[in-house]
């Protein structure tokens, strides 16, 4: 059964040479990276089901012996991670979990293009202090396109 569903493409970087224009590229080398600022909270775009379903095929054919073929992420982890101080976007790594099987870990990026790793709070004391940010796992593998 094929599920229709809006799909997310994140293979452009949004470019902001102005900080008030906004460009598409679609590759770039370091160098060229390096005097760009990336506006990270506009890094991917909407895409067709006809685009996407194309995609995820082409990729399935390449790789027809990965056992799971997506994976589903619940939305409120999702907004746990992207309303941390400072989160624009959300990076996902390719992990392995404690029983050796293929899983996702999703972390929270700050508008630098950097891994939030903690962030500054106000303890109930008034005192500053940092928390180490929160990290999202745990997804259900599966095979539903």
């Amino acid at each position: 059964m094929i599920y229709r569903c809006l799909i997310f493409f994140l293979g452009f970087n949004y470019i902001d040479k102005t900080n008030t224009q906004t460009s598409k590229k679609n590759t770039m080398d370091k160098a060229q990276l390096s005097n760009q600022v990336i506006n990270y909270s506009n890094v991917g775009e909407a895409i067709d089901y006809d685009l996407g379903a194309k995609m995820i095929k082409n990729y399935q054919d390449a790789n027809p012996n990965q056992v799971a073929q997506c994976f589903t992420i619940g939305k409120n982890i999702i907004q746990q991670v992207l309303a941390q101080p400072g989160c624009v976007a959300m990076r996902v790594y390719n992990a392995m979990d404690e029983n050796g099987n293929h899983t996702l870990v999703y972390a929270g990026v700050d508008e630098k293009g950097a891994t939030i790793m903690e962030y500054p709070v106000i303890d109930k004391s008034g005192k500053l202090g940092k928390v180490e940010a929160l990290y999202g796992d745990k997804v259900l593998p599966g095979i539903l396109w």
